[in-house]
């Protein structure tokens, strides 16, 4: 488990994330990760991850490592603060799985949540 603490967001992941992003990252020949919570979705929002090619404007730089970087947008910090990224794969599929304290109701899908109300967060 690697645990990255900026000043602004603390987000945990797996050593199996980390493996995954990692590769996805070279696979890419992208820069990072954007992680965000994206209004959308039965309950509410929903995780966008992209491996990204340039540095976006107005988000928290997350270095896990000399390969892995994340990406976090300003209004998806309160969102995201404190969670743990997993990756889980089965046969048929890798997803992404989140272990996210701000959530307070998932949807029977799962791809979609509703979150605690923070300031800023509205």
């Amino acid at each position: 488990m690697r645990m990255t603490d900026s000043n602004q967001c603390q987000i945990t992941l797996t050593d199996r994330a980390q493996r995954h992003l990692t590769k996805m990252i070279h696979n890419q020949s992208g820069i990072g990760v954007l992680v965000a919570l994206e209004k959308a979705g039965c309950a509410g929002y929903m995780y966008r991850i992209e491996i990204i090619q340039s540095h976006p404007e107005d988000c928290v730089e997350i270095a896990i490592d000399q390969q892995v970087t994340l990406f976090v947008p300003f209004n998806s910090v309160p969102r995201l603060n404190g969670s743990q990224l997993d990756y889980q794969m089965n046969q048929l599929e890798t997803k992404a799985v989140f272990k996210n304290p701000n959530v307070t109701l998932a949807c029977g899908c799962g791809d979609s949540v509703e979150l605690i109300q923070t300031e800023g967060s509205a």
